[in-house]
C-alpha cells in the first residue's frame, strides 16, 4: 500500500473514530472508560521498558551558543537552572535514541514563556532539527510504538523531585502500569466533577484517553510525579502529537487563556472607571448605556441621567464647527471610527473643549452593536495654545516687519526654526524652503562644515558675534555683503534655546562707499593726468587750489600760485576785460566758458590759455567761488590761423572745380544734343515705314520694324536722361510749375506700363486719397518720375507678382505722400546707399539699364522741393515713397477705393496636329527669328523667358519639344532641365540644349543635367529642324519598338 493509500486509511479511520466516539458517549460514559482503560494497559505495559532504557542513555547538549556534554538528567537539571538566568531562552528540545540529544534556541524575549521540550526516538532527530532551524512547528502522529505524554513547563518552576508546579502547569512523564491506572482514574473522577454543559470538554478528555493522551493537571498528577525518579523524567514538547493531541493542548490553552482574559478584564474595568477621561458607551443609534465617575466629573451628569439619551443633544455647543458635526454623522452613517475636537457645555453651563475618540463595536454577525467613546478635556490646552498663538503671531509680526534680515537655528541640529520675510526677500528663499534644512541643504559640504563650526563656536561661548562684512550667496541676488550679528539665546532654563543671526544688507552702502572711492581716486588720476590746469577760486577769484599742471603752464607750483588772484596773470591789456567777464559771471551765478587770454609764464613768455569755470554752492546753496580748468591752446590758435588761411585757398579752388565741373555738365549736354538729332531721322523713317508711305509692309516686315523702332526709343531715352542729367548738375533745368490733377497724372502713367504688366501677368493695384485733387508741381517731370518708378517695379516683378500706386495726403503736414510698390526681387540693405547714385546699376544680371533712372528720379523730386525714401526687403519686394509739398485746398470727401487694373488674358493657341515647340529663351530677338522660321515649317510654338516660365509653360502645355536656351535670368536652363527630369512625365521629352558660350565642358554638363542635344549659337535653323525631326523619330521608334 502507498503513501497516498495509508493517509487515506488514516483519514478514514479518523473519520469513523470521531464518529463512533459521540455513540459512546450515549451509550455510557463508564463503558467507554473501561475500554479505554483496558485498552491502554495492554500498549503501555509492552513498550515501557524500552521507553525507560532509552531515556538512561548517553545524553548530549548541542546548542546554538554553546557545545556541551552531559551524562546524567541532574546536569540537565543545572543547565536549564542555567538557562533560567540568560533572559533569552525560547525552546529546549531533548530527542531521546542513540545517544539522547538536547538542542538549546533563544530568543531575547521569551525569559518568562513556557520551556518546551521533547522526547522521541533518535530516528526524528533530523526533521526536528530542520524544524527547530527554520522556525517551524514539527507534528507527529502518536503510533502503536510510542507513548508521548506532554508538560509545559515554566522557566519560574523548578525540575526537583518535589515537583512544586503550580495548578495552571502541566507535566510529560513516563511511568508504569501501575502509576498510569491510578492517573487514569483520577482524571475520569476530575472530569466527572465538571458540570452537564461541558458535556463536549469530557468527550474530548475521553477521546484523549482513548488513543494514550493523557492531559493532567497538576493537582491531580502531584502525587505521581513525586513516585518517579529524576530519570524517568523526560521532557517533550507539546507540539509534537497526532490531531487529537493538538485539540487537548488547544483546549487547555482555552481555559488557562479564558482566565487570563478575565483578569485582563478586570484590570481594564478599574482603569477605565477610575481614569479622568470621560468614557461613554452607546448602543447602536448612539443612546447612552454606560458612563463612568470621569464622565460625571466632567460633565456634572450621572449615570441615571444620560441613560438612553445622545450625547450630542445635551452636551454640544453651538461653537463647534459645523463641518465637524457634518463629519461625525458621516463617519456614524458609515460606521467608521473617528477622532475630533468639539466645544461642550456641563450640566452646569460651563464651557469646555473636548478630544473625543469614537470606535464602533461589532457583535457576531458583524452588525454595529455600540459606541465607546472617550472624552478627554482640553479646555486649558487650547486656551495655552490660543494665548501662545497670539504672542507668536505678535513676535512674527514684529520679526517680519524687522527692516534687517533675521533667521533663527535650533541648537541641537542647527536646522533653521525661523525665517522673516527680509530673508526671503534677500536670500530668494520662501519659509517654506527653508524651514527644518540645515546649511548641508543650500551649501557644498566643506562650506556648510566651516559655517556650523562657526555656529557651534557661537552656541558653546554663549556671546554676541558682530562680523561687519560677510560676504553671502543668494539664490537670485548673487553675492550680497552683509552686518552679520549672532547671538546665543538663553531661555528660562538657563539653557541656549537657538541660534539668533541677524543680517543687514550693507552691499548697496558698500557699493556707494566704493564707488565714493573709486570716484575719488579716478578724478585725482584724472587732475594729474589731465593736460588741463584744475582750479578754484574764491569770489573774489583768489586761487585756493591748483592741480600740479599749472607748474606746465604757467611755471608756478600750486604752493607759488595758493591765494593769488588769477587775474594777476592776464596780461594788462586784457585784463580789465577778464574781469568784467568773470566778474559778470560770479554775480550771477552762471558758467563761463571759452574764455581766451593771453596769460605771462613765470619766465616771461606769453600763453595763451583757455578757461572754464562754474559756480561752487555751500551747503545751503550759496555761491563761495568757482572752480574750472585752463589749458594751453597757444598751439590750436596758431593752427586755426593756418586753417583760416588755407580755407581761403581751398575756396579759390573749390571755384575752379566748380568751373570746370560745369563746363563738362555743358559739354555733356551738347554731345547728348548732337546724338539726340539724327536719332530723331531715324525714327522719323521707321514711323513713315510703318505708315506704308511708300508702298505697302507686310506683318513680318512690321515687326521688324517694331523692332528698329523700340531698340531706337530707347536708345532716344537714354540721351534724354543723359541730357536731363547734365541739365539738372548745371543748374539749366526749370520746372514749369502749375496746378496739375494728381490722379490724371497716375492714370496716364499706368497706362504707360499697363502692356508690359499684362505680358507677365502681374497685378496692378491703385489707391488714391480724393482728399488729395490737385497739387502744384510740373506735370511732365512728374510724370516723368512715376513712369521710371513704375517701369523698374514691372521690370524687377516677376511673373504673376503684384504691383500697387497709391497716394495720400497729410494735412497735418501739408505732405503728399506717393507709394510705389512692388512685390519683386527686392533690394540688399547694403546697395540702398548707392541706389540714387548715377552710373551705379545694382543688378546688371537679369534686366537691362544704365543706373541713371532712379539718380534723375531723386534730382527731379529735390526740384519739386520733395524727397523720396525706400524701404526693401530682398525675395519680398521694395516701396519707394515720394513725398511732395501739398496745400490741402480742394477736398473731395469721397475716398476711392483700392481697384485693380483691368486684365488681359492672352488665349493659347489650340493645339493640333503639329507638333508643340516651346522656345525658352530672354532675348525677344532670337525667339523672334526662331519662332517665325518654325512656324514656317508647320511647327506650333510656345515661348518662355526663363527657367521658371519653362517649368509652368511645360506643365501646362505639355510640348513635344523644349528648345532650351542656358544661359537666363530667375533660373537658368541647366537647373530647368534637371527639374523636367525629375518629374516622369517629362522623362522622354526631346530636351535640346542651346547656348552662345560654346565653352568646353558645356556640352558635357547639359547632356549629364538631361538635355538629349546641345547646339551652339548661331543657330543654323536648317540644321535645327533636322535635330528636331530626328529626336521625334527616335521617340516614335521607342514607343512603337
Amino acid at each position: 500500500m502507498n503513501t497516498t493509500d495509508n493517509k487515506n486509511t488514516k483519514i478514514k479511520y479518523l473519520s469513523l473514530r470521531w464518529r463512533f466516539s459521540i455513540p459512546l458517549i450515549t451509550i455510557g460514559l463508564f463503558g467507554i472508560i473501561c475500554f479505554t482503560w483496558l485498552f491502554s494497559l495492554f500498549f503501555l505495559n509492552k513498550f515501557e521498558a524500552q521507553i525507560l532504557k532509552q531515556a538512561k542513555q548517553t545524553i548530549q547538549l548541542i546548542s546554538y551558543a554553546t557545545e556541551k556534554s552531559f551524562t546524567n538528567l541532574e546536569q540537565i537539571q543545572d543547565f536549564i537552572s542555567i538557562l533560567k538566568g540568560t533572559e533569552n531562552v525560547e525552546e529546549i528540545i531533548i530527542l531521546s535514541g542513540e545517544p539522547l540529544k538536547i538542542i538549546a534556541t533563544t530568543n531575547q524575549q521569551m525569559i518568562n514563556k513556557p520551556l518546551s521540550s521533547v522526547f522521541s526516538d533518535s530516528t526524528l532527530y533530523q526533521n526536528l532539527l530542520f524544524a527547530v532551524k527554520n522556525n517551524k512547528s514539527y507534528y507527529t502522529q502518536v503510533n502503536h510504538q510510542e507513548l508521548r505524554l506532554i508538560m509545559p513547563l515554566s522557566l519560574n518552576e523548578k525540575l526537583t523531585n518535589n515537583k512544586d508546579i503550580t495548578s495552571q502547569s502541566a507535566i510529560l512523564l513516563t511511568v508504569n502500569i501501575n502509576d498510569l491506572y491510578t492517573v487514569q482514574n483520577e482524571t475520569l473522577w476530575h472530569i466527572f466533577s465538571f458540570s452537564l454543559g461541558f458535556i463536549v470538554l469530557i468527550s474530548t478528555a475521553v477521546y484523549l484517553l482513548f488513543n494514550r493522551l493523557v492531559l493532567h493537571p497538576a493537582e491531580i498528577m502531584r502525587d505521581v510525579i513525586a513516585k518517579q525518579t529524576d530519570n524517568e523524567v523526560i521532557l517533550v514538547p507539546a507540539l509534537v502529537m497526532d490531531e487529537l493531541g493538538i485539540l487537548a493542548q488547544t483546549l487547555n490553552t482555552m481555559l488557562l487563556q479564558q482566565k487570563h482574559n478575565q483578569d485582563e478584564i478586570r484590570k481594564l474595568a478599574l482603569v477605565v472607571e477610575k481614569t479622568n477621561n470621560a468614557v461613554i458607551i452607546t448602543d447602536a443609534h448612539q443612546k447612552i448605556e454606560w458612563v463612568n465617575q470621569g464622565f460625571t466629573r466632567l460633565t456634572g451628569y450621572k449615570l441615571h441621567e444620560v441613560i438612553g439619551r445622545v450625547p450630542g443633544h445635551f452636551l454640544q455647543g453651538i461653537e463647534t464647527n459645523p463641518e465637524t458635526v457634518k463629519y461625525i454623522h458621516q463617519k456614524l452613517v458609515e460606521g467608521d471610527g473617528f477622532q475630533v475636537e468639539i466645544v461642550n457645555y456641563s450640566k452646569t453651563g460651563r464651557r469646555y473643549e473636548v478630544s473625543i475618540e469614537t470606535q464602533p463595536i461589532y457583535d457576531k454577525r458583524g452588525q454595529i452593536a455600540q459606541y465607546v467613546a472617550i472624552e478627554s478635556d482640553i479646555t486649558q490646552r487650547k486656551l495655552a495654545e490660543s494665548e501662545m498663538l497670539q504672542t507668536k503671531d505678535f513676535l512674527n509680526t514684529i520679526v517680519s516687519h524687522l527692516p534687517v534680515a533675521l533667521f533663527a537655528k535650533d541648537p541641537e541640529n542647527l536646522r533653521f526654526i525661523l525665517w522673516n520675510k527680509h530673508c526671503e526677500e534677500l536670500f530668494g528663499l520662501t519659509e517654506n524652503e527653508v524651514l527644518g534644512k540645515t546649511d548641508y541643504d543650500f551649501f557644498p559640504a566643506k562650506e556648510a562644515s566651516f559655517y556650523q563650526s562657526y555656529d557651534r563656536h557661537v552656541l558653546t561661548n554663549k556671546t554676541l558675534v558682530d562680523l561687519p562684512e560677510e560676504v553671502i550667496h543668494t539664490k537670485d541676488r548673487g553675492e550680497r555683503i552683509a552686518h552679520t550679528r549672532k547671538v546665543a539665546v538663553i531661555g528660562q532654563d538657563k539653557k541656549v534655546s537657538m541660534l539668533l543671526v541677524i543680517l543687514e544688507d550693507i552691499t548697496e552702502q558698500k557699493n556707494a562707499e566704493q564707488a565714493l572711492l573709486a570716484s575719488e581716486n579716478r578724478f585725482r588720476s584724472l587732475i594729474e593726468a589731465s593736460s588741463d590746469w584744475v582750479w578754484e577760486t574764491d569770489m573774489q577769484f583768489r586761487n585756493q587750489y591748483s592741480s600740479p599742471k599749472v607748474k606746465e603752464l604757467l611755471g608756478y607750483t600750486p604752493e607759488e600760485i595758493q591765494g593769488h588772484s588769477l587775474y594777476e596773470f592776464i596780461v594788462t591789456k586784457e585784463r580789465e576785460q577778464a574781469i568784467q567777464t568773470v566778474s559778470q559771471c560770479l554775480h550771477t551765478e552762471k558758467v563761463f566758458r571759452y574764455l581766451q587770454h593771453q596769460w605771462v609764464h613765470k619766465d616771461g613768455h606769453l600763453v595763451i590759455l583757455e578757461i572754464n569755470g562754474v559756480p561752487v554752492f555751500n551747503a545751503k546753496g550759496k555761491s563761495v567761488g568757482y572752480r574750472g580748468t585752463a589749458r594751453d591752446v597757444t598751439t590750436r590758435y596758431e593752427m586755426e590761423m593756418a586753417v583760416r588761411q588755407q580755407a581761403q585757398e581751398l575756396g579759390l579752388l573749390n571755384q575752379e572745380l566748380l568751373r570746370a565741373s560745369r563746363l563738362k555738365d555743358e559739354f555733356l549736354a551738347n554731345m547728348s544734343h548732337e546724338l539726340r538729332t539724327p536719332l530723331n531721322s531715324i525714327l522719323a523713317l521707321i514711323e513713315i515705314l510703318q505708315e506704308q508711305v511708300y508702298g505697302n509692309v507686310n506683318a513680318q516686315q512690321q515687326k521688324y520694324l517694331k523692332n528698329i523702332e523700340n531698340s531706337g526709343r530707347h536708345l532716344l531715352a537714354l540721351i534724354n536722361d543723359i541730357l536731363d542729367l547734365s541739365k539738372i548738375a548745371a543748374g539749366k533745368m526749370e520746372l514749369e510749375i502749375q496746378r496739375v490733377v494728381l490722379e490724371d497724372i497716375c492714370q496716364t502713367s499706368m497706362n504707360f506700363i499697363r502692356e508690359q504688366a499684362l505680358r507677365k501677368k502681374i497685378r496692378v493695384t491703385t489707391h488714391y486719397d480724393h482728399h488729395v485733387n490737385k497739387i502744384d508741381a510740373d506735370e511732365r517731370r512728374l510724370k516723368q518720375i512715376l513712369i521710371n518708378l513704375l517701369t523698374n517695379a514691372v521690370k524687377f516683378t516677376p511673373e504673376k507678382g503684384e504691383i500697387g500706386l497709391e497716394y495720400k495726403g497729410i494735412a497735418d503736414k501739408r505732405l503728399l505722400e506717393i507709394h510705389i510698390w512692388d512685390t519683386g526681387i527686392g533690394i540688399d540693405k547694403n546697395a540702398l546707399p548707392n541706389l540714387f547714385k548715377p552710373f551705379i546699376q545694382l543688378s546688371t544680371t537679369q534686366e537691362e539699364g544704365t543706373g541713371l533712372g532712379l539718380a534723375l528720379v531723386r534730382r527731379l523730386t529735390a526740384l519739386h522741393g520733395g524727397d523720396i525714401q525706400v524701404s526693401s526687403e530682398v525675395g519680398k519686394g521694395s516701396r519707394f515713397i515720394i513725398s511732395l509739398p501739398w496745400q490741402p485746398n480742394d477736398i473731395d470727401q469721397t475716398p476711392t477705393p483700392s481697384r485693380p487694373m483691368p486684365e488681359t488674358t492672352i488665349e493659347v493657341q489650340k493645339p493640333s496636329d503639329n507638333p508643340l515647340i516651346l522656345i525658352v529663351d530672354d532675348n525677344d530677338a532670337n525667339i523672334l527669328s526662331i519662332s517665325d522660321y518654325l512656324s514656317l515649317k508647320g511647327y506650333r510654338i510656345a515661348v518662355a523667358h526663363n527657367g521658371i516660365e519653362a517649368i509652368e509653360t511645360a506643365n501646362k502645355l505639355r510640348p513635344d519639344v523644349i528648345l532650351m536656351d542656358i544661359q537666363m535670368p530667375v533660373m537658368n536652363g541647366l537647373d530647368a532641365i534637371t527639374h523636367l527630369r525629375a518629374d516622369p512625365s517629362f522623362k522622354s521629352t526631346p530636351i535640346i540644349a542651346v547656348t552662345a558660350l560654346a565653352m568646353t565642358g558645356d556640352k558635357e554638363r547639359c547632356l549629364s543635367v538631361g538635355a538629349n542635344e546641345y547646339l551652339a549659337k548661331p543657330i543654323g535653323l536648317r540644321h535645327l529642324v533636322t535635330v528636331i525631326e530626328r529626336l521625334r523619330q527616335q521617340i516614335d521608334d521607342e514607343i512603337i519598338g
